[in-house]
C-alpha cells in the first residue's frame, strides 16, 4: 500500500505545476476577452467559455486530485481517497480531451471556411 501512495505522491508535484499553469492561462485568456469587450467587441465575452472549458475545469479536477492524494498520505481513509483521486484524474482527462476535441473542430472549421467561401 505504501508503494501505491508513493506512486501517487510522485505525480502530485506535476499535477500542482500543471494546475497552476492552467489557472494562469485561464486568467490570461479571460483578461484578453474582457479587454476585447471593453474595446467595443460585444461578442468577446461569449469567448470566455473557451478558457473556462480549456483551462479552469481541468485545473479544478487536478486540484481535487491533489487534495485526495494529500489526504491519503496522511492516512485519512486511504483507499477511499485513492479511489477519489483516480476519479478526479479521469475527470481531468475527460475535460481535457473534450476541450482538445472542440479546439480541433474550431481549427478545422477555421482552415476550411476560407477555402470554401471563395
Amino acid at each position: 500500500m505504501h508503494r501505491i501512495i508513493q506512486s501517487f505522491s510522485e505525480t502530485k508535484q506535476w499535477g500542482k505545476k500543471l494546475a497552476i499553469l492552467l489557472v494562469v492561462l485561464f486568467v490570461w485568456q479571460s483578461v484578453s476577452f474582457v479587454l476585447d469587450f471593453v474595446n467595443g467587441n460585444p461578442f468577446s465575452l461569449l469567448g470566455i467559455f473557451i478558457p473556462l472549458l480549456m483551462f479552469l475545469l481541468p485545473s479544478l479536477a487536478l486540484l481535487k486530485y491533489i487534495a485526495h492524494i494529500e489526504k491519503a498520505e496522511n492516512d485519512i481513509d486511504t483507499l477511499i481517497q485513492l479511489e477519489s483521486a483516480c476519479k478526479q484524474q479521469a475527470k481531468f482527462f475527460i475535460y481535457f480531451t473534450r476541450a482538445l476535441d472542440i479546439m480541433l473542430v474550431c481549427l478545422i472549421v477555421g482552415i476550411l471556411l476560407p477555402i470554401f467561401s471563395c
